[in-house]
């Protein structure tokens, strides 16, 4: 018996995620980043941004769906 938990047990996620790949704007402090998504839901987003926005920032999205 191994200590090592799946990556499921160890989700705090209270609804499911999806695996979006789409670009975003970000909207920071006056300031405008591009993004990327790598996954979404209705309650949570993850994305790829080179600016320094620290995780848990209240932002503006502008997510670019096909």
């Amino acid at each position: 018996m191994t200590d090592k938990a799946t990556p499921r047990e160890n989700d705090r996620r209270s609804r499911p995620r999806l695996p979006i790949h789409v670009p975003v704007k970000v909207r920071h402090q006056g300031q405008e980043h591009a993004g990327l998504t790598r996954d979404l839901s209705s309650s949570g987003i993850f994305l790829y941004s080179e600016s320094n926005i620290k995780a848990g920032s209240k932002l503006d999205l502008v997510i670019m769906l096909p």
